[in-house]
């Protein structure tokens, strides 16, 4: 997907604004990611909530995980799968994307401005 971020501009607040904090995770060991950016959505600031408060945790839909490791061991044959970048296919509501903002900028030297 080509989409998964879009600019948007402090004009284009509509309802709650939240901004993720975000930095840098450095692994030059590894062969293909060296650079990962990472978002903390459990931050907050003095008496505000982080994201992580704030959001409807609704019902666990995940299945029992001593359940699957039980079945998977009576199974003759079993198929496995990597879904690390899956998280990237999600797609958030469009009113619920000002909640996942961050700021990214492009050059560290230039004041940011309201």
């Amino acid at each position: 997907r080509s989409d998964i971020i879009e600019e948007v501009h402090p004009n284009d607040e509509i309802g709650i604004v939240h901004y993720l904090p975000n930095h840098e995770v450095l692994t030059p060991s590894k062969a293909t990611t060296k650079l990962k950016i990472v978002y903390d959505a459990s931050a907050h600031l003095n008496r505000f909530k982080s994201l992580n408060e704030s959001l409807n945790r609704g019902p666990i839909m995940l299945p029992d995980l001593v359940g699957i490791l039980l079945r998977f061991r009576t199974m003759k044959i079993v198929i496995i799968a990597d879904v690390e970048k899956a998280f990237l296919q999600l797609v958030l509501h469009p009113e619920e994307r000002n909640c996942t903002r961050f700021l990214w900028l492009s050059d560290i030297n230039k004041i940011v401005d309201d």
